[in-house]
Formats: C-alpha cells, structure tokens, sequence
C-alpha cells in the first residue's frame, strides 16, 4: 500500500533564479511537495 504524505503552499525566502538581479536579492516563492511511498512498516517494531 502507498500512502502520500502533502504539504501544500510551503511559503520561503531566498535567491534563487537566473538573472544577475535574481540573484542579488532574495524572493518570496512558494511550493508544494508531495512524497508517496510505503509506510506500512513505520510503526513495526
């Protein structure tokens, strides 16, 4: 069984792009991260 772990709307600062002017100063972006795998043996001991 997969189960799928989200986290939505991770909100940061930084540098990051291409341009010089990117790069020189940092940027409010935003992304969302989803993970399946396998956590049936997580909770095994």
């Amino acid at each position: 069984m997969m189960d799928r772990i989200e986290l939505n709307k991770i909100q940061a600062l930084g540098t990051i792009g291409v341009l010089p002017e990117e790069k020189n100063r940092a940027q409010p972006f935003e992304i969302d991260l989803a993970i399946e795998t396998d956590l049936s043996v997580a909770g095994c001991i």
